[in-house]
């Protein structure tokens, strides 16, 4: 079994036979560019790769035809049972990460979740019910996703890095690359620590992560990464820190420390493009850090992984 089919079978286990099955028996060309599964309530099971959306059939082809007759379909009771063994049959005890809106699944593949949220006096979540449909994100372990970044950023000394991208355009996958790379023999086994909050990165089960990271890395999984990164500091000596998808105020202020004690940072951000980031409060606050010094916009979810521009950040630090 090649690893893109693999990855499928592993991100959707937790699907009832009826669906599953289709899945499992997809072709290997197209199980390789699958990005994304989306199931609604009383809806079509819809496959969405980097060039197209489209519906799962039952015997694992697909049509652009949402009226086909042969269209696998979700019905209440099949998402009733997707969710029940999403939450390993506790439901209360995966509440936090509902609340959330996502759970992350063995193989470090993340299932989003839209719901009705419950809230308090406040306007705080407290918990979510009447869940209505998952995203389940494939996610892969590319080898040689992060070449364009060692090649044009790393090729002198090692630096701390924002990998600016949108949703699905690669931005975990690169994250995981240079992790590996970084901590492998050829940057001589660097400490890597990565603070992994949402189990992607490192996809670690039971104590052992399900990706290649090399010799010299360590992995805190399932901290918040505020935390993660001030434990890293204090307990694992690091040369670098990984970590995704960054941008609260917590996380400012751990990176302020990363930055006083010299160890470098290699982080993700949300945003479009360049210009988009410029525009977000965020991004302001972490030039006031005058941690990162360059910046690897991604092309977008149609070309996953490759590298838009590259971007000197010290102008902008404040």
């Amino acid at each position: 079994m090649n690893s893109s089919l693999k990855n499928l079978r592993e991100a959707t286990a937790f699907l009832p036979d009826r669906i599953r099955y289709p899945i499992s028996v997809i072709g290997e060309k197209l199980s390789s560019q699958i990005n994304e599964i989306r199931l609604k309530r009383l809806c079509p099971v819809v496959i969405i790769t980097s060039n197209e959306r489209c519906f799962l059939k039952y015997d694992g082809t697909t049509t652009l035809n949402p009226t086909d007759s042969s269209i696998c379909r979700v019905e209440n009771n099949d998402m009733d049972e997707a969710v029940r063994k999403l939450c390993n049959y506790s439901i209360h005890a995966f509440q936090n990460e509902l609340k959330n809106g996502f759970i992350t699944v063995s193989g470090g593949h993340r299932v989003g979740i839209s719901a009705t949220a419950v809230t308090n006096a406040q306007g705080e979540i407290t918990a979510i019910k009447n869940i209505s449909s998952l995203n389940i994100r494939i996610a892969r372990e590319i080898e040689g996703a992060a070449d364009e970044i060692i090649n044009n950023v790393f090729y002198d000394r090692i630096r701390s890095v924002l990998i600016v991208g949108e949703p699905s355009s690669g931005k975990t996958t690169v994250l995981r690359d240079l992790a590996g790379r970084l901590s492998g023999a050829e940057f001589g086994y660097l400490r890597v620590c990565i603070v992994d909050e949402r189990s992607e990165i490192a996809a670690t089960s039971e104590g052992i992560s399900k990706n290649n990271l090399g010799f010299g890395c360590d992995v805190l999984d399932g901290y918040p990464k505020a935390d993660g990164m001030m434990i890293a500091l204090r307990a694992m000596s690091p040369d670098i820190i990984v970590c995704d998808e960054i941008g609260s105020d917590r996380d400012v202020i751990a990176i302020e420390s990363i930055a006083n004690a010299g160890t470098k940072l290699i982080a993700s951000i949300h945003a479009e493009g360049f210009s988009q980031l410029l525009k977000r409060p965020q991004f302001v606050k972490l030039m006031h850090t005058a941690v990162f010094e360059t910046a690897v916009v991604l092309k977008g979810k149609e070309s996953p992984g490759k590298v838009k521009e590259i971007i000197s950040l010290k102008r902008y630090w404040r």
